[in-house]
């Protein structure tokens, strides 16, 4: 394929071409290994979880899709040739992350039984004694400028610095404002500020003409943050009850937050960057100038000074107790990638596990993501970056302005949030709960009440909702269904059409389109026991209608009926079924940078047309009459993004007969 591009040799890694759907990128390597060896190598995969990614084939790497950060992989490998490939492949579904695999690091031993000859080690890099096995960088603040060094030299302290792993040493600049920082203690009758260096310290406050120092001051205490209010006589902020929401001014109350609303806590870091909250972790891999992410007293950043090939790791496990209000994680941030066009550098975020996405530019963009379970989700922030102009890339960095996290354990509520359609509360609580199938919230969304007449809910958290079109509720109040006419359907112009013939206990297909498979039911919302509709844990999925992506994993396209009438433009009559309500989270086109939406549900069309000659027929991908370049890449099957659609030209798409579409006839008297 003429876009098809095989994997890309960058300046700090090998990473996969760019693709379309149901394409490969494929990077192959034969070796020959003279002893029992191994493979080594770093990688790092961002792409749709469980439908994209990469794989290792002869040494078993299993498909991989996410990695939050740099991961390794080893594995040994026995003497002889052998074939190393990797692979990585897009499904034809949306995509997510930046669509893309990296390798780096490749070591492959034995392939020869020893290194023929000793290699000097390169500028900014150092080997003590004899017998070396490895180069270390020169530490802060020393330097190497040739190969083959056996020391770093030191650097003049007071007036010049340098990174670790550095050639020269630098002059330091005279000390400006953004090279301190404020660090407050609690707040007990005012906060005593004290200010510092930020790390490493590249300048030179010595020489008078900079900015010195600041010196200490008692400021009044700041504002507390929204969810807490000053504790009585205590200047000291504390949280909001559970159940409450407020404060966040000087004087402002915590109040109960009144029925159909919960007071949703949020754990907050956005006001005060001089502390990091218990939880927090932070580390720095690779050429660091910083031990991980810095407090700044205005925001947190990964830190300026790093050399090539590094990575900044900011992690922060939170409990996530309730999903009702949706519970999420916002954060803005900024990125500043100074090294030009040969520097890599992106800021990538992760809920591990569930979501990761990789950010390559941005000025106080916000992000917003939401938890799709409960229970504890560890969040990762990583800024990575490589190569790129040695000095200038040095000031290349991530800054986060804030970030929040709704529904975590710990927090406090700023404010009551509206509980969601189909969920209640009494008021003066935390999280709202969800009504059962048949019930939907009171007016006052206190309570939940049997669903009224022409209304149902199918499952917890609905709400109640009017049946399909074609369709009724299977009770006059409380209904949990709707009645589908047992596969009949009386059209507007009053014809019947009998769907019955073609229902049976199995899927029908599958219809292969694109190296997926599709499986098709009639009138029947079950799991046949030969269907591969089967979800990522191996269990069986209900649906009208399913997909079976590549990976294996189905997709319900649909679990609620309802029918059309069918009049083409050709003069040809049928009946259309519509199943919605299948597998939520869909995105369709291409997931842009921009795009934090949680997505929407799938949904199915099957038109049957009436052709008395085509028998009972079969279910084949829609003939879009109306070209899309997205019906092109999905061939029909699926006309706009997220619904997909076939036609089956059947007899019992034609309307069943009735006493009108008969004419009694009479013959020729016989005998009297």
């Amino acid at each position: 394929i003429a876009n098809c591009q095989g994997w890309q040799l960058g300046s700090w890694n090998v990473k996969s071409g760019n693709i379309s759907s149901l394409e490969s990128s494929v990077l192959e390597l034969r070796v020959s290994l003279v002893r029992d060896g191994k493979i080594d190598f770093h990688y790092f995969v961002s792409a749709e979880e469980g439908f994209d990614g990469v794989v290792q084939d002869e040494v078993a790497l299993p498909l991989v899709s996410n990695t939050p950060t740099l991961a390794n992989f080893s594995a040994p490998l026995k003497a002889g040739l052998h074939t190393l490939t990797w692979k990585y492949f897009k499904d034809f579904a949306s995509e997510d992350g930046n669509d893309q695999a990296y390798i780096k690091n490749l070591l492959i031993t034995g392939l020869s039984y020893a290194d023929e000859q000793c290699h000097k080690c390169p500028a900014g890099t150092f080997a003590a004694g004899t017998a070396s096995t490895k180069c270390l960088l020169c530490g802060e603040d020393k330097y190497s400028n040739t190969p083959g060094a056996q020391e770093c030299q030191s650097c003049d302290v007071q007036h010049e610095y340098a990174y670790p792993g550095s050639t020269k040493c630098e002059t330091r600049p005279p000390c400006t404002i953004n090279d301190y920082e404020a660090e407050h203690e609690d707040c007990g009758t005012g906060n005593q500020p004290q200010t510092r260096l930020v790390n490493p310290k590249i300048c030179d406050s010595s020489t008078g003409v900079g900015v010195s120092l600041p010196a200490e001051t008692s400021v009044a205490c700041a504002p507390c943050p929204g969810g807490y209010r000053r504790g009585g006589s205590s200047a000291i902020c504390v949280p909001c009850a559970p159940g409450e929401a407020g404060g966040g001014d000087t004087n402002a109350e915590c109040l109960p937050c009144g029925a159909g609303q919960a007071a949703q806590p949020v754990v907050q870091l956005d006001q005060e960057f001089d502390r990091w909250p218990k939880e927090v972790a932070t580390r720095c891999s690779g050429d660091c100038a910083t031990a991980g992410w810095r407090l700044t007293g205005k925001n947190i950043d990964s830190g300026v000074g790093h050399g090539d090939d590094v990575e900044v790791t900011l992690e922060w496990p939170v409990m996530i107790e309730s999903l009702d209000p949706t519970p999420y994680v916002e954060f803005t941030y900024s990125l500043e990638c100074e090294g030009g066009f040969d520097e890599e550098c992106d800021l990538e975020f992760s809920v591990v596990g569930n979501y990761s996405h990789t950010y390559y530019f941005g000025h106080e963009r916000t992000v917003k993501v939401d938890f799709i379970r409960t229970g504890q989700h560890d969040l990762e922030w990583v800024f990575s970056k490589s190569s790129g102009d040695d000095m200038v890339s040095r000031l290349s960095r991530a800054e986060i302005h804030s970030i929040n996290i709704f529904g975590a354990s710990g927090g406090a509520a700023p404010k009551c949030v509206r509980c969601e359609n189909g969920s209640v509360s009494p008021g003066n609580v935390a999280s709202c709960s969800k009504c059962p199938a048949g019930q939907g919230p009171s007016a006052d969304g206190s309570k939940c009440e049997m669903c009224p007449q022409g209304t149902f809910s199918d499952g917890p958290g609905v709400g109640c909702i009017e049946c399909p079109h074609g369709t009724k509720p299977l009770a006059l109040s409380g209904a949990q269904g709707c009645d589908d006419g047992d596969c009949q359907y009386r059209a507007s112009d009053n014809a019947l059409y009998d769907l019955r013939p073609l229902r049976r206990d199995k899927f029908y297909g599958p219809v292969v389109v694109d190296e997926h498979d599709y499986e098709l039911s009639v009138c029947q919302n079950v799991h046949h026991n030969d269907s591969q509709c089967l979800d990522p844990n191996g269990e069986p999925i209900v649906a009208y209608a399913c997909q079976v992506l590549e990976s294996g994993i189905g997709l319900s396209l649909g679990s609620r009926i309802g029918y059309y009438d069918y009049n083409g433009t050709d003069g040809q009559r049928g009946i259309t079924l519509e199943y919605t309500g299948g597998h939520f989270g869909c995105k369709g086109v291409a997931t842009s940078f921009f795009d934090n939406s949680p997505g929407v549900h799938r949904s199915t069309n099957i038109t049957f047309i009436c052709d008395p000659s085509a028998g009972r027929g079969q279910p084949e991908p829609c003939q879009s009459k109306d070209f899309t370049f997205w019906s092109f890449l999905r061939g029909g099957v699926e006309p706009t993004p997220c619904h997909y659609c076939f036609e089956w030209r059947t007899v019992y798409g034609c309307p069943a007969c009735t006493p009108d579409d008969y004419e009694q006839v009479y013959g020729e008297c016989v005998a009297g």
